[in-house]
C-alpha cells in the first residue's frame, strides 16, 4: 500500500460489479465513490495506501464529480 501507482497497477475484468468504498477527500472529509469492480477498488487503496472507512458491494446513493475524477485518474494509472 501506498506504493509507486504503478506497481499498484493490474488488469481488472471488465465487469460491472460496483462497490461503493467511503474514502476520504483532499480535504480529508469522508467522500462515498462508486468503484466498477472490487478490482478497480483494490488499486485505488494500493495507490493511496489507506483502506476505506466504509465499503458496500452496491452503488452509492449520491453520484459526486469528485468521485467521477478519482476513479477514472485510478483506472488511468
Amino acid at each position: 500500500m501506498g506504493d509507486d501507482p504503478q506497481k499498484c497497477l493490474k488488469p481488472c475484468p471488465l465487469q460491472f460489479n460496483p462497490h461503493c468504498a467511503t474514502i476520504l477527500n483532499s480535504q480529508g472529509k469522508p467522500l462515498a465513490c462508486t468503484f466498477p469492480n472490487r478490482c478497480s477498488l483494490d488499486i485505488y487503496i494500493c495507490i493511496i495506501g489507506k483502506l476505506p472507512l466504509d465499503e458496500k458491494p452496491q452503488i452509492c446513493e449520491d453520484y459526486r464529480l469528485e468521485c467521477t475524477k478519482i476513479v477514472a485518474s485510478t483506472l488511468s494509472g
